[in-house]
Parts: C-alpha cells; structure tokens; sequence
C-alpha cells in the first residue's frame, strides 16, 4: 500500500487539529458533530481531511470516537486513495497526534 503523508496542524488558540491528506484540494467542510467536520473537496468532493474542535478540552477516550467517525466518513465517501486513508488512521498515526494534544 502507498505510504501517505499525514498533515496535522494545530492551532492552539482556537483549539483545532487539522488533519490533511495533502490533496491539494481547495475543500469546504461538512459537520460530522458538534466537535468533528469533514473538509471535502471543492471539485471531487472527495475527503481531503478532518478538523476536530476543542481537542483539548476532551479526554483520551475521545480519540477512539472520532477515529472511528473519521474511518466511518472515508468508507461511505468515494475518496481516491481511501483506503490509504483508513489505513493511516488505523496505523495510530492521528490517535498518537490526538493523545499527545490532549495530554500537553
């Protein structure tokens, strides 16, 4: 499988992790819950990435919630490389970024 380049920024002040699969893609964002959107693309409406509000104001047991979320929108999405995706976020590469948010 094709190794992808997961992007995370955080923006402390607004307390947002985006999480990018480096599309490139202008996107726009769907709201998943009040704490998780989904940026799809502009053109493909492809998935191209994720936001999660008030990363750190939620505890670790978050992070299985919106993983989870995250691979239930990629598998319902046709998104070119999705199974990339999923399986970057099942190799632990966005709980790893998540917990070390909400334990800082």
């Amino acid at each position: 499988m094709t190794p992808i380049d997961v992007k995370f920024d955080y923006d402390k002040e607004g307390d947002v992790l985006y999480i990018t699969f480096g599309t490139g893609e202008p996107s726009y964002c769907e709201e998943v819950d009040d704490m998780l959107l989904v940026e799809k693309g502009i053109i493909t409406n492809a998935i191209t990435g994720f936001r999660i509000l008030d990363v750190r104001h939620h505890k670790i047991q978050s992070v299985e919630v919106w993983v989870g979320k995250m691979e239930q929108a990629l598998e319902r999405t046709e998104t070119p490389l999705r199974n990339v995706y999923v399986d970057a976020l099942r190799q632990k590469l966005v709980p790893k970024r998540l917990q070390k948010l909400i334990h800082a």
